[in-house]
């Protein structure tokens, strides 16, 4: 096209071009057959349906002007059923895909329409019925356009495209200049928390993962040998690090339900208290914030709350026992009407000062120590266990025993309140002899079997502590007349309690020997043992002389002329009665006091 052709140009739409007569035939054949199929169709149904066609075309315009006149409903709209929701949903979907695909047709249809100029015959194949019948075949054309270069532009857009460049470059020097000192900056915080680490690794310290927490070191403060119920997750603290590299471990606060807080052993009367343990200090030091004196501080917190709870869970086994339990406490009954409690208090709690001279401080620190000694041997017992071969797998699981940590301490102090009974028995006896001018001698041996010579370590000691307490005692009284007592207790089988076993011997004919007598309470053993010395008595005063003879193996005596005495022996004394003036009965009894111008009974018995 030159400068000197004219460009013609029309307003007038090309005319519709009707379709050929075998276009028409084919697109009608399609849709019937799309639509309904030639199968079953007449005349007649063609007919009914064109006559309903017209009826729901009038029925649609009278909707639509009722609907019209009908008032707007506003926002109140009622809630449509689910199915109903679907249904739209689902057309909307049918309407949105059919829209595409007539986009994608029209598309079709303007490439054909364009490729129609230069090759007619591809483009009629790909072209639709419809846009033949609208535009003729070659109807549209195009012209490559190129447009002028402007040098200015071009080099405005290379200066402009240079400085983004520029800003990018400089941009990202700035961020690995920055990068890299960070990434300095991290790794001496990070060479910082892995010496303090390591630090603390090299002083003995297990380090370790925590449990639940993804990349976060710990360290295990906790004793490997506790209960697993109880501290399968407890004593370990995270090492995180700070701001500044260095190290920081959660506060023990945080690691067990009684926070910080420490056994107390108290030893009451009514509202009185007679002792109380006096607990060791766990205080943070002057640099309280190291990791080292956090550790020692949860290390501690967690053997005292680990202390507590075996405590506990042993003192409810141990009702029988007279042991009683309260939500937080354990009370022992110590006899004279005397209780001791074990409880737990903050370690900065008010403290009765000790009292070396005051024996009830000196119980309370002991049982304090003693049980604090039991569990550390309990976990060194433990550990000799898990290191043995382990039993053949069963069906059945082992049963989990609680630690003996008040049994041995109950077995001693009920051991010692019987010694303190069999101690002052056995004494107002020789007292009671002795002050009617007889001999007699006794000898205790407390806890023989706790005071072996050869103690070899602490763990003998302690097993020494934990078996059977065992006391002997011997007395020697008048008529050749020996007692040997040997007294056990234990809170575990065969026996439950105190258990005595008295033998005898003696020289004269008042009785048999009755060899070893085993009694299960005091009660019966006491009784036996007064038995006893009154048959000493008796075999005495019948070798003394005076023809003084037992009758029937009883305490009753008979002399020359009818005479008769009789001897008995009890808590209170020494006694002998005989019959005086009048039926009344006459006696002398010889108490733990002497009695000014208290005759002997020598004298007693020239007298009768």
């Amino acid at each position: 096209m030159t400068d000197s052709d004219p460009l013609l140009l029309t307003l007038q739409p090309y005319p519709d071009v009707e379709p050929e007569p075998e276009d028409q035939v084919a697109l009608l054949i399609q849709r019937i057959q799309a639509e309904r199929g030639f199968k079953n169709v007449n005349e007649s149904i063609l007919l009914d349906e064109i006559q309903a066609g017209e009826g729901r075309t009038e029925a649609m315009d009278v909707d639509e002007d009722a609907s019209a006149s009908a008032p707007e409903k506003g926002d109140e709209e009622s809630e449509k059923d689910p199915m109903m929701k679907l249904q739209e949903v689902k057309h909307e979907m049918i309407g949105r895909i059919e829209n595409a695909r007539n986009e994608a047709l029209l598309a079709l249809d303007y490439v054909s329409l364009l490729v129609s100029l230069q090759q007619p015959e591809i483009g009629r194949l790909t072209m639709s019925p419809d846009l033949r019948r609208i535009a003729p075949v070659g109807s549209l054309g195009f012209q490559k356009i190129t447009r002028k270069i402007d040098v200015a532009a071009i080099e405005k857009d290379a200066a402009i495209a240079k400085k983004w460049k520029i800003d990018g470059l400089n941009n990202s020097a700035d961020l690995l200049r920055r990068t890299s000192q960070r990434l300095v900056t991290e790794g001496q915080k990070e060479a910082r928390y892995w010496e303090q680490v390591m630090a603390i690794r090299e002083d003995g310290w297990l380090i370790t993962r925590m449990p639940r927490e993804k990349g976060v070191l710990g360290v295990k403060y906790g004793f490997a040998e506790t209960a697993p119920e109880l501290y399968k997750d407890k004593g370990i603290g995270a090492l995180r690090r700070q701001d500044d590299g260095s190290v920081m471990m959660d506060d023990s606060s945080t690691s067990g339900s009684l926070r910080n807080a420490v056994l107390r052993v108290r030893i009451m009367k009514g509202d009185e208290v007679l002792g109380m343990s006096v607990p060791k200090r766990i205080e943070p030091k002057a640099d309280g914030s190291s990791v080292r004196d956090k550790l020692e501080r949860a290390r501690n917190f967690i053997y005292e709350e680990e202390l507590f709870f075996e405590m506990m869970k042993e003192a409810r086994s141990l009702a029988n026992a007279g042991v009683k339990t309260t939500e937080d406490a354990a009370i022992i009954e110590a006899g004279d009407g005397r209780s001791i409690i074990l409880d737990m208090v903050p370690p900065d709690d008010e403290h009765i000062s000790s009292d070396p001279s005051n024996p009830n401080f000196t119980l309370a620190q002991g049982i304090y120590i003693a049980m604090r000694i039991l569990l550390s041997y309990s976990h060194r017992q433990n550990l000799k266990k898990r290191s043995r071969v382990p039993i053949p797998l069963t069906n059945r699981k082992p049963p989990v025993l609680s630690l003996p940590l008040l049994r041995p301490i109950i077995t001693q102090l009920y051991h010692h309140t019987a010694l303190v009974s069999l101690t002052t028995t056995l004494t107002k006896i020789r007292t009671f002899f002795i002050n009617a001018g007889l001999q007699a001698n006794c000898n205790i041996t407390p806890l023989q079997n706790c005071l072996a010579a050869a103690i070899a370590g602490v763990e003998s000691a302690v097993e020494a502590f934990m078996s059977l307490a065992v006391t002997q005692a011997s007395l020697s009284l008048p008529g050749g007349w020996k007692l040997d007592m040997t007294m056990q207790t234990s809170l575990a089988n065969p026996h439950f309690g105190t258990a005595y076993t008295i033998s005898t011997s003696h020289d004269g004919a008042v009785a048999k020997l009755q060899g070893a007598q085993r009694f299960a309470s005091w009660q019966e053993a006491i009784a036996y043992l007064f038995w006893c010395v009154e048959m000493a008595a008796i075999n005495h005063i019948r070798m003394c002389g005076g023809g003084w003879e037992q009758e029937a193996g009883g305490r009753e005596m008979s002399g020359k002329g009818g005479k008769r005495i009789r001897v008995e022996v009890d808590g209170s004394g020494f006694r002998v009665k005989w019959g005086g003036a009048g039926g009344k009965d006459r006696g002398v009894s010889w108490v733990e006091e002497v009695l000014p111008d208290q005759p002997k009974l020598e004298q007693v018995l020239a007298e009768i």
